[in-house]
């Protein structure tokens, strides 16, 4: 015996399904189209999450470059700033290493004059 539904199936924009089944003598619907009826809303609401999800992601990215720009004094060349930022960073590194350096050596020198 076939089932005797219509089937209406709507997404909302909150990824939500809302099935109604109005009066029994409307259309008849076998199984096999009921299972199909259910696949289809089953894609539609992935397919609306799928495509929330890559929107959130996309405004997280903007917002994370806003961030980093913002960081930067909102330049215009953010490429240009970021690589001299890297270049003055390992300059400042190196110039530590060497202090360090500078200080080992002052810190060998007051134990040597001590010990003698």
């Amino acid at each position: 015996m076939a089932i005797k539904y219509v089937l209406y199936v709507s997404v909302h924009q909150q990824s939500s399904a809302v099935v109604s089944m109005p009066r029994a003598q409307d259309v008849l619907v076998s199984s096999r189209l009921l299972a199909k009826a259910l696949l289809l809303l089953a894609y539609a609401v992935l397919k609306r999450l799928q495509e929330k999800a890559a929107e959130e992601l996309i405004y997280a990215v903007q917002d994370s470059l806003n961030d980093v720009r913002a960081l930067f004094n909102n330049t215009k060349d953010l490429h240009g700033a970021i690589e001299k930022f890297m270049g003055e960073n390992a300059t400042l590194k190196k110039e530590i290493e060497k202090f360090q350096a500078q200080m080992v050596e002052r810190t060998k020198e007051k134990a040597c004059c001590k010990s003698a």
